[in-house]
């Protein structure tokens, strides 16, 4: 199942990883990740094990593990329009490793232009300039 995940340019997301794939408690030795594209170490961008803090930060990314579950939240800020496609929240143990594949997309912001009126385009009478070039009261 694919986690559809949606963010506006210039905000935050974060990225519930959880599910039935991290439930098995028999081992407190997880690596928790998230990749972009294809999980290999280059593609990793933020990484913690169980026994590390449950807050690591690198970068835009910052994951927080809560430890009671095995569920980790990825947040990422600054959200780019390149930022949109598909990631891996990746659960590493001995001899197994799951993925939850997550389809993150980026919308522009709504962006309300503003125009300035003149005081005649507001109907304001115009005063006379002095000498100076200042309207006189």
């Amino acid at each position: 199942m694919v986690l559809e995940v949606s963010g506006h340019v210039g905000g935050e997301v974060s990225i519930l990883c959880s599910g039935k794939w991290s439930t098995d408690s028999s081992s407190n030795n997880y690596n928790m990740y998230l990749c972009k594209g294809v999980c290999s170490s280059k593609n990793i961008l933020v990484q913690t094990d169980w026994k590390k803090s449950s807050v690591t930060q690198r970068g835009r990314y910052g994951m927080r593990v809560n430890r009671r579950d095995g569920v980790f939240t990825v947040t990422i800020k600054r959200l780019e329009k390149a930022d949109a496609g598909i990631y891996h929240c990746g659960l590493e143990r001995t001899f197994k490793v799951m993925y939850q594949e997550v389809n993150l997309k980026c919308k522009e912001k709504n962006i309300v232009k503003r125009k300035t009126l003149s005081k005649t385009q507001l109907g304001l009478p115009r005063l006379p300039r002095s000498r100076n070039g200042y309207e006189s009261y």
